[in-house]
């Protein structure tokens, strides 16, 4: 008797607590979503908003569900028309403007304010399933952090929602319906295949009631954009091309890739051309006061070390045209020209900077002279 009474008391205890924080979430969403119009104008001020009227982290991340799924409506004449190639900032701006917009403005919208408010957060892109069946069209949500762990929410399936149920859903309820194109933001310790999650067994059993972790989404984040690319890139070529659509991504992957590192040789390159010009200019000055006899006077430890600069240009030179054709082939730089005139130029102050030491070794009474040897 007392078993049961211990059973029945701990379930009202739980239903109350749920019934608790249903209660604040209607209140911080009646809040959310009366906001003035003065301060709705960009994710900026929204953020603002949002920080100075509620504390905890999972009271912002609420509010800024609330704003989105609310004031942002799905435009269905665009929801075929995803553009991962579009900047976060521009995705943002523009269904900002028009107030809607398709998942992967929902889903930047929604990550900008939690980012404001000092809350980590992911847009992740890939494909779901509903009523049972894959849908091959591409899809974004996002993953917030809250207490040390991530979470899920999928503002565009619970656009003008009446109860959020993609509000902060654990990842392991969340690969029920929603598949990464890339496997780390499963946040399982066990990767679903994409075979598994179309059939729906995705264990023996059926089972992935298992801890999430995070610790490689930490890692991820502490990468530059290009190194998250080729990391993604890696890991779904790794999964397998289980069908177009993730085929699709992958290859999308491989060209952003491509032109970000075509875009950094472009800038190895002109840096190299600077440091050459810089290191010409140099030289020319050096010949110039050389022709002028070293006058005005400076002393010999000057003398010694007035190409130095010159020479550490040269270097810099080199080793930017090193860099370039490392990571993608070359097809645009003359890397060999620029080579040849770096070499010829080392040659010329190797031979300058010969006659400033034999300058210096010559007796000062008969340093004159070395200005008539015929160079």
């Amino acid at each position: 008797m007392n078993r049961i009474l211990f059973i029945s008391a701990f379930l009202l205890s739980v239903a109350c607590s749920k019934a608790q924080e249903l209660d604040e979430y209607a209140l911080i969403d009646r809040t959310a979503r009366r906001m003035p119009d003065s301060v709705s104008a960009s994710i900026e001020t929204i953020a603002r908003y949002i920080t100075n009227h509620f504390e905890t982290n999972v009271q912002k991340v609420r509010a800024a569900y609330a704003w989105v799924t609310q004031h942002i409506r799905y435009d269905k004449d665009s929801m075929y028309a995803i553009n991962w190639a579009a900047s976060a900032e521009s995705k943002i701006t523009v269904a900002m403007r028009r107030r809607k917009g398709v998942c992967e403005n929902f889903a930047s919208i929604f990550t900008g304010i939690v980012k404001l408010c000092g809350i980590r957060s992911y847009v992740v892109d890939g494909y779901t399933k509903q009523q049972g069946q894959v849908n091959r069209n591409g899809h974004s949500w996002c993953a917030v952090e809250l207490g040390l762990q991530w979470f899920f929410c999928d503002p565009t399936w619970d656009e003008k929602y009446k109860q959020a149920n993609y509000f902060l859903v654990p990842p392991q309820a969340f690969i029920q319906t929603h598949m990464p194109f890339d496997p780390l933001w499963q946040l399982l310790p066990r990767h679903v295949s994409y075979q598994q999650f179309s059939s729906g067994k995705f264990l023996p059993g059926d089972d992935i009631s298992f801890k999430p972790i995070n610790d490689s989404a930490n890692s991820f984040l502490q990468l530059n954009e290009l190194e998250q690319m080729q990391a993604s890139a890696r890991r779904i070529r790794h999964a397998g091309f289980y069908n177009e659509l993730i085929r699709t991504r992958h290859a999308y992957l491989e060209m952003q890739i491509a032109i970000i590192l075509e875009d950094k040789d472009k800038r190895d390159y002109d840096s190299a051309v600077d440091d050459l010009q810089q290191a010409t200019k140099l030289f020319n000055e050096f010949i110039a006061y050389r022709n002028a006899r070293f006058m005005p006077f400076r002393p010999d430890s000057d003398l010694a070390n007035l190409l130095i600069p010159a020479e550490k240009l040269l270097t810099k030179s080199l080793e930017r045209i090193a860099m370039i054709g490392t990571q993608v082939e070359n097809l645009q730089w003359d890397t060999g020209g620029m080579r040849k005139k770096i070499s010829q130029l080392q040659s010329r102050i190797a031979e300058q900077q010969a006659f400033v030491q034999q300058y210096i070794r010559t007796p000062v009474s008969e340093r004159e002279k070395m200005f008539f040897v015929t160079q």
